[in-house]
């Protein structure tokens, strides 16, 4: 064994949590909640590494790195002051990409400072080991291989067949230590249990050593692009003291990919180390009852608890009183205004429901009281997206022979000759079923949704970048325009994809899309985004809109700061071109100088853009904090005063800068966005909104959704209400999805039959 090699403790301190909601969130994950002793997780990480906490001869740590979220700097160093670690270095990320560019990110630095010979003790920050002493011993022994040049991991052994972790097979002996054979993903119940019976598994623990000039030839070997990003996002990056903000743009650049996937799965000379020392990954309330003291009764209590004829519950109350009375086997937690409530044997559930629970209470206090009056015509909407839409274009809207969405159905709500599909419309499909699934609808809707995630990636992607503009039914390329609206929609689809499966491929696709938009259509002279490649005029307002629109959905799903900066740069350019201040209305055309253009194309105004905007400024405005109440109120007012028909009630489609009539047919997502900006406007506090909403929603009842069968609708209107199209097109109803998506967070309890 290597008698004075030192160890540099690498913490990784970016996870999100949502496995214990509601002690931890997004906002505040698990690794900074007492969840196992009156200390915070991270704070019993760092207990376990501290330079003078070393009980093993030969053992020797030096201060450690902390790899963090920038959101969450100053908790990152209240907790490194809690526990003494005034000398530790802090590299902090931009936005969430997974253990790989996280390590990479930390094995750079050392090498940058001297240190590629320096030994790294990867550590997730949320775990606990009851057993310290073992793991300093399992440390010392895993040094002489990882001096050695070889890649080791630490091993659990198995307890019970688990299926919520990774195995690790052991190969031949190596000293204390075993070449790893195999890593394999979690297993089923079965599968599990033969590999704890074999007695040649491990759990992998996700614990690691080995030199910082190793692990960085290894993913120069096997993962380029996650090193590459890493060292431009250090190269980038804004320093402080102790501390490190490496560079949005180039870390968002990174895979999202964990390092097994990234390198140990892949790689050759990797060593396991076993080590029994009542490890737990705390990734479950189930886990906590296990680790924590119980009474006679196997009850685990922390506050104000009263438990009578109660067994093996664990009951938290971190404010108030919670009693419970003759149960047994229940998780009941009650953190802040939220509560949860589950048997501890489905405890692990709650990561599934995660995103809905955020859901619960996504939306900021309202300023106004009376929103139930929106519930009667909200109940029309969802029980006709519920009942007809979803199941309709679940069924007839899929390509079950060939792959795909369709890009129209019929009036009769059959399939019909399709001229091409385009990619926004498959992207706006997945959003429609991934928000679907969210909601709770009972069909088979996350299937859909990743069934057109892979088509999507199988048949869009063009070989030199970016994606297609148009496929034939066949799924073949007809049309390799690269637009940036069709982008903006895919980006949105992928963070939906996300929020609803936690799929770590979307986030990739997501940060490869944004990449190509970076390196080949951002305008860095005037700002944002070309239309396209090949590049057209005049340039418009829309993609940019829907980038924004998608940027926002992506900080929903991940929390990552990034995609907020990115969301600021647009509505910067809002405000700067976009918006004119005195009229208060929207451009919609420019030159490629962001000037506008003139003739009617400089001066028409869209209603529903008005909306639409106002309704994303709202979102932008609850994340960021940045003021938007001038341009809202502006922006609404005009499309309130001039956008209305006084013949039907129904949104122009176009009008001037004056508010002459220029397009007098009316679209059903103009309606749409009305519709969800009168909602938002009552939230604001803005009074009349109810009578707006049912008088508008009569009028779409009336005029696009009187069709049979019901679950397809009239997309163009003209002024008498006549129907102007003669097929159904898919694309609206991503416009109907976002509107009952809104009406679902607030009024979830609302009827959904008839």
């Amino acid at each position: 064994m290597q008698q004075s090699q030192p160890v540099t403790p690498v913490l990784l301190v970016g996870g999100g949590g949502s496995r214990l909601w509601p002690m931890s969130t997004h906002a505040s994950p698990k690794q900074f909640a007492a969840l196992t002793c009156e200390h915070t997780l991270m704070a019993e990480t760092l207990a376990r590494v501290r330079p003078d906490s070393a009980d093993t001869e030969g053992l020797q740590f030096s201060d450690p790195i902390v790899v963090g979220s920038a959101r969450h700097r100053q908790r990152l160093d209240s907790e490194l002051n809690a526990a003494g670690a005034n000398h530790a270095s802090m590299i902090l990320e931009p936005c969430a990409r997974n253990t790989a560019p996280a390590i990479a990110a930390a094995a750079l630095s050392l090498e940058e400072m001297g240190g590629g010979d320096q030994l790294m003790l990867i550590l997730p920050s949320d775990h606990h080991i009851r057993d310290v002493p073992a793991f300093h011993r399992a440390i010392a022994t895993a040094i002489d291989a990882a001096v050695m040049g070889r890649l080791v991991t630490f091993g659990i052994p198995p307890t019970h067949p688990e299926t919520g972790y990774g195995y690790i097979k052991r190969g031949k002996a190596q000293g204390d230590a075993f070449a790893v054979e195999e890593f394999v993903e979690k297993p089923g119940h079965e599968l599990a249990r033969q590999y704890v019976a074999s007695g040649d598994f491990d759990w992998n623990a996700g614990i690691f050593m080995f030199r910082a000039s190793t692990i960085i030839e290894s993913l120069e070997a096997l993962a380029p692009d996650v090193l590459n990003c890493a060292r431009q996002a250090l190269s980038g990056a804004e320093r402080k003291t102790s501390a490190i903000l490496l560079d949005g743009a180039a870390f968002a650049r990174c895979p999202a990919i964990s390092i097994d996937d990234a390198v140990m799965a892949k790689g050759g000379h990797i060593s396991v180390v076993p080590v029994a020392m009542g490890w737990s990954d705390v990734g479950s309330w189930h886990a906590i009852h296990e680790i924590r003291a119980e009474d006679d009764q196997h009850n685990t209590a922390h506050g104000r608890v009263i438990a009578q004829d109660t067994s093996n519950s664990l009951i938290h109350a971190d404010s108030g009183i919670v009693a419970a009375i003759g149960v047994s086997d229940l998780a009941i937690v009650k953190s802040g205004d939220a509560v949860l409530v589950t048997t501890l044997a489905n405890s692990q559930g709650v990561r599934s429901v995660g995103q809905r629970l955020d859901r619960a209470i996504e939306p900021r206090q309202t300023a106004a009281t009376d929103l139930e009056e929106f519930a009667p015509s909200a109940a029309r909407f969802t029980a006709w997206m519920r009942n007809h839409a979803l199941p309709l274009w679940a069924g007839q809207g899929w390509d079950r022979e060939r792959g795909g969405f369709r890009e129209l159905l019929g009036k009769d709500g059959k399939p019909c000759a399709e001229p091409f599909r385009r990619i926004r419309v498959q992207a706006r499909q997945i959003y429609v079923f991934a928000a679907a699934h969210l909601m709770g609808w009972d069909g088979p809707a996350l299937e859909i949704a990743n069934q057109g995630f892979e088509y999507l990636a199988d048949k869009g992607w063009l070989p030199d970048g970016g994606w297609a503009h148009k496929l034939d039914a066949q799924g073949r390329v007809i049309d390799g325009t690269r637009d940036a609206y069709d982008h903006a929609f895919v980006l949105l689809a992928l963070a939906w994809l996300h929020r609803a499966s936690g799929s770590d491929e979307a986030l990739n696709w997501a940060g490869r899309t944004l990449s190509w938009l970076d390196a080949v259509l951002a305008d860095t002279e005037n700002g944002g985004y070309r239309e396209s490649i090949p590049d057209v005029l005049p340039r418009r307002t829309n993609p940019h809109m829907h980038l924004l629109e998608a940027l926002l959905a992506l900080y929903d799903a991940t929390r990552d700061v990034c995609y907020l900066d990115r969301a600021d740069r647009i509505v910067g350019l809002f405000r700067q071109r976009f918006f004119h201040r005195q009229s208060g209305t929207l451009r919609e055309f420019f030159q490629d100088d962001w000037k506008p253009v003139s003739g009617e194309k400089g001066r028409t105004r869209e209603p529903g853009h008005h909306f639409e905007w106002a309704w994303l400024l709202d979102r932008y405005e609850a994340r960021l904090g940045s003021p938007c109440t001038e341009e809202i109120s502006a922006l609404t007012a005009f499309a309130d005063r001039h956008g209305k028909s006084d013949q039907n009630r129904l949104i122009h489609d176009s009008v001037d800068d004056q508010g002459g009539i220029l397009s007098a047919s009316h679209r059903l997502w103009c309606q749409t966005e009305a519709l969800r900006t009168q909602l938002m406007l009552a939230e604001r506090g803005h009074a009349d909104q109810a009578s707006r909403f049912d008088e508008l929603t009569g009028a779409v009842f009336r005029y696009h959704l009187n069709i049979q069968p019901a679950g397809l609708w009239h997309d163009s209107v003209d002024a008498g209400g006549t129907p102007i199209d003669e097929f159904v097109p898919a694309s609206t109803l991503y416009h109907l999805m976002t509107l009952v998506w809104d009406l679902e967070a607030r009024f979830a309890q609302s009827e959904t039959t008839g």
